[in-house]
């Protein structure tokens, strides 16, 4: 291994591109020779440091064409040694606007293959490579003083909530204020319901509960319960 100092040395007798010579190496003659253990101590501390530090979009592109998976989110921290990648992925039915998750089985089997497919980036220890199902919050929807209170405004009002609030797991990372779930951004999806006679909605009050588990860029909300008083 060679490795280049931040200076450029002329004074070595054989010039590798001038920047290799015995002070970098230690291995031929010189005042500063450096051992062979410390050599290879620098060599492994080197080696140990990821040199790439890889692609989220490309990851994330591999799990939705290798796998069933139509949801997958990659989050990546480092360290002055590795590389750290979180793989969530599931299966998302676009009719029901539900999830499904994998087997344990299935995870391990999906993550050798994403390792052996040369995703896991140079200098990134394999074990450091985990790929699981997301972990989702249910929120809960209280709507006080409906009109009309029918049961095909109702169950129209829980179909568009239901799609809202799931397709945001699918859609983007929620901010970190989850202003994408407060009372008046569930009121707005209310309003702009209509019922199959083309009927509007106005309600006295909306009220939002579950989102005190949650966290950005980690867990995601779906639908729990909605519930009108």
């Amino acid at each position: 291994f060679f490795f280049s100092s931040r200076r450029r040395h002329t004074r070595c007798s054989r010039d590798w591109s001038s920047d290799v010579c015995s002070s970098d190496l230690g291995l031929v003659g010189g005042s500063s020779q450096e051992s062979l253990d410390s050599l290879k101590a620098r060599t492994v501390a080197y080696l140990e440091v990821p040199q790439n530090p890889g692609n989220k979009n490309q990851h994330q592109s591999w799990f939705t064409q290798n796998t069933t998976a139509n949801y997958a989110y990659v989050f990546q921290t480092e360290d002055t040694f590795y590389n750290y990648i979180k793989c969530v992925i599931a299966k998302f039915d676009t009719t029901t606007l539900n999830f499904t998750s994998y087997t344990t089985q299935e995870l391990v089997n999906i993550k050798e293959s994403f390792i052996s497919d040369g995703q896991v980036p140079l200098g990134c220890s394999s074990n450091k490579t985990e790929v699981t199902n997301p972990t989702f919050v249910n929120i809960d929807i209280s709507i006080s003083g409906l009109s009309p209170n029918t049961v095909t405004m109702k169950n129209e009002i829980k179909s568009e909530i239901k799609r809202y609030i799931n397709l945001l797991a699918i859609k983007y990372y929620l901010s970190d204020g989850l202003n994408e779930l407060t009372s008046s951004s569930i009121q707005n999806i209310i309003l702009n319901t209509r019922d199959s006679s083309g009927n509007s909605p106005t309600v006295s009050s909306v009220s939002v509960s579950g989102t005190g588990g949650l966290q950005a860029d980690i867990t995601k909300p779906i639908l729990g319960t909605v519930s009108f008083g």
